[in-house]
């Protein structure tokens, strides 16, 4: 049995059957969503060298804690189901911090 939501990673290709062109999708893997019916509450850590970042969504933000307890919470805007952090005037390591974060949580591709 399949649980409710599922990831998929599939393939596209095209394929020639008696002379007609067609687009086949083919299965590559299959696994439970990592996004949860309740996203506050799903929480990943985040290894980056020897820093390890809790990444949890909050209401509608972004919520990145350190090893020291700092916390860095970004409003997060939705396209479909895609999200994407405000990231104005962050520094590079901070933008791809917000961006790993958000694809680990399953927000985006």
């Amino acid at each position: 049995p399949l649980p409710p939501k599922v990831d998929v990673a599939y393939r596209l290709r095209q394929d020639s059957w008696q002379g007609q062109q067609r687009l086949l999708v083919e299965l590559e893997a299959l696994r439970a969503s990592h996004q949860a019916d309740h996203l506050e509450e799903q929480v990943v850590v985040l290894l980056r060298g020897d820093r390890h970042y809790r990444c949890a969504l909050r209401d509608n933000d972004l919520v990145i804690r350190n090893g020291a307890g700092q916390e860095l919470c970004s409003s997060l805007t939705w396209e479909g189901s895609q999200a994407s952090p405000q990231m104005d005037g962050q520094h590079p390591y901070v933008r791809s911090l917000l961006q790993e974060a958000v694809m680990a949580l399953g927000l985006a591709g």
